[in-house]
């Protein structure tokens, strides 16, 4: 207790400016973590429909078979936002065997 004392009266006059910073630290403290739990307990709506999709790019260089059967798989999905980009890379191979597919489907 003596080394308390003594370095409270060391202190002089700063002592009760030591103290007041003290106190503001913990009440600084106490904001922080009433801030923290109002944020965790606010209650959100339980049926929030998704606003986003999914875009899927397929790429095809000189693989036109493969390419009708990844369009045909993603056309199958049963999730209701998505799209489909087909990316080609300057194939040589005829692309005309997967346009019956693109003019089927707007996503594509």
């Amino acid at each position: 207790m003596n080394n308390f004392v003594d370095f409270w009266v060391g202190l002089g006059y700063n002592g009760w400016l030591f103290l007041l910073l003290i106190l503001l630290f913990f009440a600084h403290l106490i904001m922080i973590i009433l801030r923290s739990t109002v944020l965790t307990t606010k209650k959100r709506p339980a049926t929030v429909e998704p606003e986003e999709g999914v875009s899927v790019i397929i790429t095809c260089s000189n693989k036109a078979e493969l390419l009708k059967q990844n369009l045909e798989a993603f056309l199958t999905q049963e999730y209701p936002k998505y799209e489909v980009i087909v990316v080609d890379e300057c194939s040589e191979e005829r692309r005309r065997m997967f346009y019956p597919i693109c003019n089927r489907n707007t996503r594509i």
